[in-house]
């Protein structure tokens, strides 16, 4: 997919220098970054994979959906919780179905479906009732 930029941020060496030399021009690749410097990121894609073989629930996945990136991911337990419907699913390792993944979610008008879907099922008042209460239960003890 000459004709796309992509973005790789966080890969470090040695599976650096193998991916770079694999790498077409169009592949660009970003060192580690703080947290909240990945926002940015986020918020200039249209589009985010992961692309994982197995997953728990990847927050990566759910901060670019929060962004209102279209989701690619592989059919894997953690992945199909964040994602749900609001995004395209791919096999693991197979090439041609997550290109045609990625051309039908660039041809997705937006990807506030994919928000809302995190707003919804993780809200922050709902992960700060829950931190709360860890915390007073470890208190007690």
């Amino acid at each position: 997919m000459p004709h796309l930029r992509f973005v790789t941020v966080g890969v470090t060496d040695p599976v650096l220098k193998d991916l770079r030399r694999m790498a077409s021009s169009n592949v660009t690749f970003i060192p580690p970054v703080e947290e909240n410097d990945l926002i940015p990121y986020y918020q200039r894609a249209k589009v985010y994979c992961q692309l994982s073989m197995r997953e728990g629930l990847p927050n990566a996945l759910c901060e670019a959906m929060l962004c209102e990136c279209v989701p690619v991911g592989t059919d894997v337990p953690g992945i199909r919780t964040a994602m749900g419907d609001a995004g395209f699913y791919v096999s693991y390792g197979d090439p041609l179905a997550t290109k045609e993944a990625i051309i039908k979610a660039l041809s997705v008008g937006s990807g506030i479906s994919a928000r809302e879907r995190i707003r919804s099922l993780f809200p922050l008042e709902q992960r700060e009732q829950r931190f709360a209460a860890i915390i007073e239960e470890l208190t007690r003890e």
